[in-house]
């Protein structure tokens, strides 16, 4: 078994994360952002990651037993992808930085008040709109090096910047 592990995926109006972002951007002058928005990122394309899955599939070489990484091509700060979509939408935004320990004392407050009028219900965490570990997952790095995979499959991710225009012209 070969193991393959996107990050971020985007590309398509029906990625989770991204085609949400740039609704919110488009909708909207203010964008909270919790902490500072320095964490990094490495979104990888679709088309990338769909580039990969061949690649490995057709590979004569042997990668049974393999995990590979694999992000995009350039590690990007939150705040800076969310101004690179700005500027592709032609929106100006606003971004409004959150501290951390704020949100996180908010958020553990929002729980306990939602779970106790929700203790009946068979599952009530699913449907709690912002959860702690969404909160503490905002300020995390998630930069990965693809340098194993370029070697054992030629895997060449796109830069974000391309990636995103050309999501944001199949949006728009």
């Amino acid at each position: 078994m070969t193991i393959l592990r996107p990050t971020l995926i985007y590309g398509s109006a029906n990625d989770r994360k991204m085609s949400k972002l740039i609704h919110s951007i488009s909708k909207n002058k203010y964008l909270p952002v919790v902490g500072f928005g320095r964490n990094l990122f490495q979104p990888v394309h679709a088309k990338d990651l769909a580039n990969a899955y061949w690649s490995v599939f057709m590979s004569k070489k042997s990668l049974k037993g393999k995990q590979y990484n694999l992000p995009g091509r350039n590690k990007i700060a939150y705040k800076e992808m969310l101004y690179s979509k700005s500027e592709n939408l032609d929106k100006r935004i606003i971004l409004i930085f959150l501290p951390y320990t704020i949100c996180l004392f908010f958020v553990y407050i929002y729980t306990f008040i939602h779970f106790i009028f929700k203790w009946r219900e068979p599952y009530p965490e699913k449907s709690l709109i912002v959860t702690v570990e969404q909160v503490k997952r905002m300020t995390e790095d998630k930069a990965f090096s693809f340098e194993a995979a370029t070697n054992d499959f030629s895997y060449s991710p796109m830069s974000f910047e391309k990636g995103i225009r050309d999501q944001i012209n199949d949006l728009t």
